[in-house]
């Protein structure tokens, strides 16, 4: 029993020092490069080429010499000592025979004979050329056909606008790289065409929004310059009424001229580009304290700095028009204190919060769309200054979130750096 354990152990050793080998053999192919891997196959198949030969060789003049010792007693042949050309003996002898033992072969012994003496010359050309041929298809399959069908079907289902699909190719060599940069391309590719889409989305809801807000005041127009023209022109109407009326239809011009004035700056946010400098985290500081304590000087405000990096990129105007876009939301509905937060990471974090009621729960939702109007907010504005914000953010490869807190409402800006 105790012998048979030690056997079963040894084989168990061996059977794990060969998978080991075969695992470290596969990670040496996948990593190797495609020069390397041609070099191998072909080395491989050369010397398989020569092992062929050989063997070939060795069979031909094996039938040759079977066929010749069948009649060497039949001619006649008698000892001699064998001379190099200058005449000095050899040391070694043989024999020379009288008659050539071909005399005696019969017409299919000759035959072999030849065809055996052909053979041992075609038959390694012929080795050394198939073993190329083979080497070549084992090559392209193992290493060449499956990244290159990936590559094609990618490309064309590119081509079908189609980009929901994986490219995965386990091996780390220059096709392995070429169908990583490949994916890389296609990430990139879904990317850009899902923020297409939602920027067509976002411009078509812009549209639908300014269109339906655009109807009051247009609607109120249009109800107090017929009653005008109804009744002031044949002087039914008072004056008092005529100035009131004018008064609306001049408060609702200005509120189309805001809105136009709006859609003109969400318009030029399209083609806004980012534009990042070399930022210190004291400046930065600084200047979001600055224009903290200048929009709420009616308020009581402060800032909280915490693991501010010392030197960062950033596009500080679009940073510090968002910080006081969000501050003069805060400003609105704040009730006593105003407090800011920054930190850096990945990105550069800035919180707001206020002290006022906090956010409606579809305000949570809503409030960074355009032209939204909850219940919560305070008159004379189109909704606008979270949707900039968001917009900006996202501009900087960051985003826009709304929260409640126990004290209020907080809106948090990132910013990659």
């Amino acid at each position: 029993m105790e012998k048979m354990r030690k056997s079963t152990r040894g084989i168990s050793m061996i059977l794990g020092k060969v998978k080991s080998l075969k695992e470290w053999i596969k990670r040496k192919r996948n990593s190797s490069s495609l020069k390397v891997s041609f070099a191998v196959y072909m080395v491989g198949g050369l010397l398989a080429a020569l092992c062929l030969s050989i063997i070939f060789s060795v069979i031909c003049q094996s039938i040759q010499d079977q066929i010749r010792q069948k009649y060497e007693k039949m001619a006649n042949r008698e000892p001699v000592e064998l001379f190099y050309e200058d005449g000095v003996p050899t040391g070694t002898s043989g024999y020379v025979y009288l008659s050539d033992p071909r005399e005696f072969y019969s017409d299919w012994e000759l035959t072999v004979d030849e065809a055996a003496g052909i053979l041992a010359w075609f038959l390694p050309f012929l080795s050394f050329c198939g073993s190329i041929v083979v080497t070549s298809i084992l090559f392209y399959k193992r290493n060449l056909k499956k990244p290159l069908e990936l590559l094609d079907e990618g490309a064309e289902k590119i081509a079908q606008q189609d980009l929901d699909f994986f490219i995965t190719y386990e091996r780390e060599n220059e096709l392995g790289r070429l169908c990583g940069s490949f994916e890389e391309m296609r990430r990139a590719l879904l990317e850009n065409n899902r923020e297409m889409c939602r920027q067509m989305e976002e411009r078509r809801r812009l549209n639908a929004a300014f269109s339906h807000d655009m109807r009051t005041p247009l609607t109120v127009l249009e109800g107090q310059s017929e009653m005008l023209i109804k009744y002031a022109a044949n002087g039914q109407m008072p004056r008092e009424k005529i100035v009131s009326a004018a008064r609306t239809m001049h408060g609702n011009i200005k509120r189309l001229e805001e809105y136009i004035a709006a859609m003109n700056q969400v318009q030029r946010l399209d083609d806004l580009e980012v534009t990042k400098t070399l930022v210190t985290g004291e400046e930065l500081c600084k200047r979001l304290e600055e224009s903290g304590k200048i929009l709420c000087k009616s308020l009581d405000f402060s800032i909280k700095a915490e693991n501010i990096k010392e030197n960062f990129q950033a596009d500080l105007n679009l940073v510090e028009q968002v910080y006081q876009n969000l501050l003069a939301n805060a400003v609105r509905y704040g009730k006593k204190k105003i407090q800011a937060e920054v930190k850096t990471d990945q990105f550069l974090v800035i919180s707001v919060q206020d002290d006022g009621g906090g956010f409606s729960k579809e305000s949570l939702e809503k409030a960074a769309e355009p032209f939204y109007q909850g219940k919560e907010i305070k008159g004379g504005q189109f909704g606008m200054g979270l949707y900039i914000c968001r917009i900006l953010c996202e501009k900087c490869k960051g985003s826009l979130t709304l929260k409640n807190t126990r004290e209020g409402a907080c809106v948090t800006a990132r910013f990659l750096i």
